[in-house]
């Protein structure tokens, strides 16, 4: 039990931390139905009972509601996202009462009910903690396209707790957390997504074909978008089947696919479809969609599509719609796999050993229909990417089916990159898809370093050789997920060793791509040289006359070097510099006590843009200070109290003179009073005081005979 816990929770892990891993250039998504949001919460009951309840592949989680936004296209029913919740309970005492449940038509799989049940019967001492854990699905109806359902999750656990001959009041806690299901359809989206897929720049004006391609590119991201409402999937369906509408034909390309097709496009597709097919003895993950082209024998190429997901999750539905689009586009074959899932029994070797069996089902069954597949190309994203270079490199020599290109997207080459270890991303992903995928067990520092052999093992950076094949590589510049550094380090290995390869930057775009259209229009454009150059059995025959314009940056716009063909309008762009402004200071001045005062700002030289806005300093006000008043003397003049400003002086009240007023004189006093004798006379002094301050103001002394 206790190993099928740590499974679940390091699985539960794995998907929060890595879920941005998943694939987003498919346009039959499997992440717009299994989002990446998890929940969690801990409740206790001191001193015997507490639970912990995780939800995970949400859409989005706000407080205690969890929204799960479900496509209808792939699922009717909650159960078919498969587990979802869980649940573990921790009890001491010795009976206990728990169970899980939920309301309004929909119910759970494992509801763990327990009504008074026996935990220990040592009823004179406190027996220890009993843990357990509950998983399971949530069966209910998904409502129609752009409606939604709410329902209340419950988890109760009660433990009576006796210690020392004393039954002790029950330890008791629950939770209640909202649960709303969310409807949406992409069926209509991605149909039309998938039909627009043979469309060929060089066939359109680029008037026409540039709206369409945004247009398109926008549809595959709301497609793939998690949090998508149906507004937003009809809003797409809308704009892609306007600019579709408004495409006008260029006229100088006679012989591609959309002429072939007819006027208006829809030829017939030529593609035998095989899916699902069972490659293993894993029936759900050892699966693949076979595409074959129709009326055509002999020697075949093969492109092979590999899904992302981290190595523990997504599928082959997230490429199957490209398969089927490529098979008829091009006349080759391609693949769409799954493989198993990593896992403490699933190291990365084994996912190699499916691809190879995958590709030995593929050849098979392809010989049924008179194909010998005999090369192919290798593509994925993210994790997929990974497994799409570890495939073509380290088995090179040994595969089915030759590789003779690659094609990736957003993949990690390194394994051993400080860039994973030294992260949030690489100490979480130690604790269980890195322990997976290396087969080592990753819980400290010494086992780190252990488990480095293993993971080199599976980087694809270590098997580049001077006979690899050629490779284009596309990552995002601001990549947080899969590092830029990666793309830079599979470059430089292909280099060094003279294999063709290119890098297709995109500038602005984190690990989806979506902030850079026009690189992907190129990026798509290069995936077909490849394509053309060395899957196809003929000579390539298209080339490009380019010429350069050179746009440069403004304020607010980015510059860049537009490349154009003369001869077929298609286009595209390198040598991005960003949007900046000039900066200039706005320098301010300090407030008085009356007057308000000015901050530093600054603004753009160029065009006069307010970049750092001044801002008003409120005036000071006056800080009163007291001037002490001051008592006269006799002989001083003092002063009357008054007040100043301790900043500018100002004057409030001003102090005033008093006059001395002199000296009082007193009464005459006699001192020193004496009597005379024989020989010697005697005397007095007469003196007069100030009866103010006492000071002597005059003294005269009489003798006497």
């Amino acid at each position: 039990m206790k190993k099928i816990i740590q499974r679940a929770l390091g699985l539960l892990m794995c998907v929060v931390m890595l879920a941005s891993f998943m694939p987003m250039f498919a346009v039959a998504s499997y992440a717009a139905n299994k989002g990446s949001a998890t929940y969690s919460t801990t409740e206790y009951g001191t001193p015997a009972a507490s639970f912990t309840l995780s939800m995970s592949q949400a859409s989005y989680v706000s407080g205690d509601t969890i929204t799960y936004v479900v496509d209808r296209a792939y699922y009717t029913n909650l159960s078919q996202l498969g587990n979802i919740y869980s649940v573990t309970f921790n009890a001491n005492g010795i009976r206990m009462s728990s169970g899980i449940s939920a309301n309004n038509g929909f119910s759970v799989s494992n509801s763990y009910s327990k009504s008074d049940a026996w935990i220990h019967t040592d009823l004179n001492s406190n027996s220890g903690w009993t843990s357990d854990t509950a998983s399971g699905s949530i069966s209910g109806a998904v409502p129609a396209a752009g409606q939604s359902v709410s329902f209340t999750l419950s988890v109760d656990l009660s433990v009576t707790y006796y210690y020392s001959k004393n039954v002790y009041p029950s330890a008791s806690c629950s939770k209640r957390v909202t649960v709303n299901v969310i409807a949406v359809d992409t069926s209509s989206l991605n149909a039309l997504v998938s039909g627009c897929s043979d469309y060929r720049e060089a066939c359109w004006t680029q008037a026409t074909w540039t709206p369409f391609a945004n247009a398109l590119s926008n549809a595959r991201s709301v497609a793939s978008n998690v949090s998508a409402d149906q507004n937003a999937i009809n809003n797409a369906f809308t704009a892609l089947s306007n600019a579709k509408n408004s495409l006008v034909h260029d006229g100088s390309i006679t012989e591609c696919s959309y002429c072939l097709g007819g006027s208006n496009g829809s030829g017939t597709s030529g593609v035998i479809s095989l899916t699902d097919l069972v490659y293993g003895a894993d029936s759900t993950r050892n699966a693949m969609d076979l595409y074959l082209p129709k009326n055509k024998s002999g020697n075949c190429a093969l492109i092979l599509y590999i899904h992302g997901g981290a190595w523990v999750y997504g599928a082959k539905e997230e490429y199957s719609s490209s398969a089927y689009s490529d098979c008829a586009k091009y006349g080759i074959a391609t693949l769409a796999v799954n493989y198993r899932y990593a896992s403490p029994d699933v190291n990365g070797h084994d996912i190699i050993s499916d691809i190879t069996a995958a590709l030995n089902k593929a050849k098979t069954v392809a010989s049924q229909y008179g194909l010998n597949l005999v090369k192919m190309m290798t593509t994925g994203y993210s994790a997929g990417a990974h497994l799409a270079m570890l495939y073509a490199y380290s088995q090179a020599n040994t595969s089915p089916i030759k590789p003779v290109c690659c094609f990736e997207r957003a993949g990690p080459s390194n394994l051993l990159n400080n860039k994973y270890w030294d992260s949030g991303l690489g100490k979480n992903a130690i604790s269980y898809c890195f322990t997976c995928m290396s087969g080592q067990t990753i819980t400290n520092e010494a086992t780190q370093l252990a488990a480095y052999e293993a993971l080199q093992s599976i980087s694809p950076v270590f098997f580049v050789n001077g006979s690899s094949c050629p490779t284009i590589i596309c990552h995002g510049k601001k990549d947080t997920t899969v590092d830029y550094s990666e793309a830079q380090n599979i470059s430089t290995t292909l280099a060094s060793n003279g294999v063709p390869y290119e890098v297709i930057t995109f500038p602005n775009s984190g690990h989806s791509f979506a902030d850079d259209p026009s690189v992907s229009v190129y990026a798509d454009s290069r995936f077909e040289y490849l394509v053309r150059t060395y899957l196809l059995d003929t000579v390539p025959t298209e080339s490009h006359n380019y010429t350069s314009n050179y746009v440069p940056k403004t304020c607010t716009t980015d510059g860049y070097i537009m490349y154009t063909c003369v001869d077929c309008g298609r286009y595209y762009v390198s040598g991005i510099e960003k949007a900046s402004h000039e900066q200039a200071a706005d320098i301010g001045y300090a407030a008085t006590c009356t007057e308000p005062g000015l901050s530093d700002g600054t603004h753009c030289s160029v065009c006069s843009t307010i970049l750092t806005p001044q801002t008003v300093i409120p005036a000071k006000g006056h800080t009163v200070v007291t001037d002490a008043a001051v008592t006269p003397t006799c002989t001083q003049p003092g002063l009357t109290e008054g007040s100043h400003c301790a900043n500018c002086d100002v004057v409030f009240i001003e102090q005033e003179t008093i006059e001395a007023p002199g000296h009082s004189a007193g009464e005459t006093v006699r001192e020193n009073e004496t009597a005379s004798t024989c020989v010697v006379n005697g005397g007095y002094d007469d003196v007069v005081y100030c009866t103010r301050c006492g000071e002597e103001l005059s003294r005269e002394h009489t003798s006497l005979a």
